[in-house]
């Protein structure tokens, strides 16, 4: 879905302007689930999977269902963020990254 379709048209130019067409990545691992998006340019790319026992595991599937959403390669991937219950299991050695938690 393109950012214009849920984003107030009178905050999307400079919305737009301060993503400067990064791809950047929003992680969310729960105990049940791990939800994701993926902003792209001007689109916005989202996913869930189930949380497993390995954490790791989940946000993996859940960057590759967003990767082939995307249609883009892992490294085009600038910044992720993650939060969660599940947020301090979470690496991306390969990206660069912020854990985020309720009292960030």
């Amino acid at each position: 879905m393109k950012l214009a379709e849920v984003i107030d048209p009178k905050i999307l130019p400079s919305l737009l302007d301060s993503l400067s067409g990064e791809t950047v990545l929003g992680i969310d691992i729960g105990s049940r689930a791990a939800k994701g998006v993926l902003l792209h340019g001007d689109e916005i790319h989202v996913a869930r999977v189930s949380t497993g026992v390995r954490m790791q595991d989940s946000a993996d599937e859940l960057l590759d269902d967003l990767l082939e959403s995307a249609g883009i390669e892992r490294s085009e991937i600038r910044y992720v963020v993650c939060t969660g219950y599940g947020h301090g299991a979470l690496q991306f050695a390969d990206i660069g990254s912020r854990i985020v938690t309720e009292i960030s």
